[in-house]
């Protein structure tokens, strides 16, 4: 058998309900920001533009749970296992392995973490029998226990004999170079951009921005029921229109934050693409402030 083998987690079930719940969101919020431009009445746009906002932001949660899936692999070799979750990472040295076994054979329930939904069983659950068990899995019923010093690890490989029969393979040739034990947590990215003060400053504030341009928005279109969108051809002013299609501004400018934070967190992992997060972490900070003068002059 040829080492290191490679086992995925099942990902079908997962990526379906994570795209059926985002598609849910996405389409409740973009309605509930539809009828705060088209319907709702003056004193109610504010509610039902923000209940559009709370509607989308959870879709985040479920994107990066399909992110997760799609990047989850158990890799085992004669070292050790080397378990990945979208940025979750787990290296466990072959040496530390004290035993492995299906959940199915404990005798006893295992309780599961009680945030999870289909595709993403992840988290922290303190048993009795076990101690703590980290669970790093998408199948419930397809969980195998890997005990390694006070932790037990659940995973759910989707060829559960054939990775069995791959570690009594790995733990008979024996290990020529014990793998480091190590855990890198996705909280550790959000410190590192934390600890940088330069990154911490241009987040911190492209957020503030964010909220300047939503909370003076709503202002403007609280006052002003109508407002001139534009200019024509021959520099004057259009006929003024129903002032609630300005929140679009503010929506444009926060998709924009979102876009720019996610992506210049991708990139910072990587020294030598830094500078590009400053620029796009920046960037938010200015496409917000254009947004908003360009709000400001609309309504003077």
């Amino acid at each position: 058998m040829d080492f290191p083998a490679q086992y995925i987690p099942p990902r079908r079930t997962g990526l379906l309900f994570n795209g059926l719940v985002i598609a849910a969101l996405l389409l409740s919020g973009a309605f509930c920001i539809w009828y705060a431009l088209n319907r709702a009445p003056q004193g109610d746009i504010a509610i039902w533009y923000l209940a559009g906002i709370i509607l989308l932001a959870p879709a985040l949660l479920f994107a990066y749970g399909a992110y997760a899936l799609l990047q989850a692999r158990y890799v085992l070799d004669r070292d050790g296992l080397r378990i990945r979750w979208g940025l979750r990472s787990e290296d466990v040295s072959m040496v530390d392995i004290e035993w492995i076994r299906p959940a199915g054979e404990l005798g006893y329930r295992l309780h599961l973490p009680l945030l999870r939904w289909p595709g993403s069983i992840y988290g922290r659950r303190a048993t009795e029998e076990l101690g703590t068990v980290e669970f790093l899995a998408s199948d419930a019923h397809n969980l195998l226990l890997i005990a390694s010093g006070n932790k037990v690890y659940a995973i759910s490989p989707s060829e559960m004999s054939r990775f069995l029969n791959s570690f009594r393979r790995a733990n008979e040739m024996g290990s020529l170079t014990p793998l480091s034990s190590s855990t890198i947590l996705p909280a550790a990215y959000f410190k590192r951009i934390w600890n940088d003060r330069d990154a911490r400053i241009l987040v911190l504030v492209g957020a503030l921005a964010a909220g300047v341009l939503a909370i003076g928005t709503s202002v403007v279109v609280s006052s002003i029921p109508l407002l001139s969108m534009g200019y024509d051809s021959a520099a004057q002013p259009f006929e003024p229109g129903p002032s609630q299609y300005m929140l679009l501004l503010p929506i444009l400018g926060t998709m924009v934050f979102v876009f720019n934070l996610l992506f210049g967190m991708f990139l910072y992992r990587r020294k030598e693409m830094q500078i590009m997060s400053y620029l796009l972490w920046g960037g938010s900070i200015f496409t917000s402030a254009l947004l908003l003068a360009g709000i400001l002059v609309a309504a003077l």
